[in-house]
């Protein structure tokens, strides 16, 4: 059994100068947003027990579908996950076409209807978390795919992190 632990940090850090008239702002004007989860090693509420780490390139119009329950993770181990905890899916910016994620019929529970969709451009990422102990479900062939699609002409780069929990 290997141990795990991850921080997944989602930091905003919005700064704006607007005229002194405008109100309730002052000239310039600072906001920060920052919430790091820290997920220990097990199953329950804030942990993890599967890190998962994939990366590759889509030329045109190709896709591939990654099995939540049929990978092999970073100790080159078999990755079946009950539960995913975050996801983060990245379009990488030195990409030239577009990928789209979602739209399976089997997807993981990420979002709802299943078959959604996202689009993510050059340099476009998308992330997803859940602290709680259930996380989002991952049910063996009927919710265990996750797609991604190279909707553009060119060559598009991605890479997708995963942490879950085994039961």
């Amino acid at each position: 059994m290997n141990s795990c632990s991850a921080l997944l940090q989602f930091m905003v850090s919005l700064s704006a100068q607007g005229p002194a008239a405008t109100a309730p702002m002052q000239p310039a004007a600072g906001i920060s947003l920052q919430n790091p989860l820290t997920f220990t090693s097990g199953t329950g509420s804030l942990q993890t027990d599967m890190v998962l780490v994939q990366q590759g390139t889509l030329t045109a119009g190709t896709l591939v579908t990654l099995t939540l329950t049929a990978l092999t993770d970073v100790f080159g181990q078999a990755w079946s996950a009950a539960r995913a905890k975050g996801l983060v899916v990245l379009n990488n910016a030195t990409s030239s076409g577009n990928i789209l994620f979602g739209g399976s019929n089997n997807n993981f529970a990420w979002v709802s209807p299943a078959t959604a969709s996202k689009t993510l451009t050059p340099g476009s990422f998308l992330a997803i978390g859940a602290a709680d102990a259930t996380g989002m479900v991952v049910t063996a062939s009927t919710g265990d795919k996750m797609v991604l699609q190279n909707t553009g002409s060119a060559a598009a780069m991605w890479q997708v992190f995963l942490i879950g929990a085994s039961v």
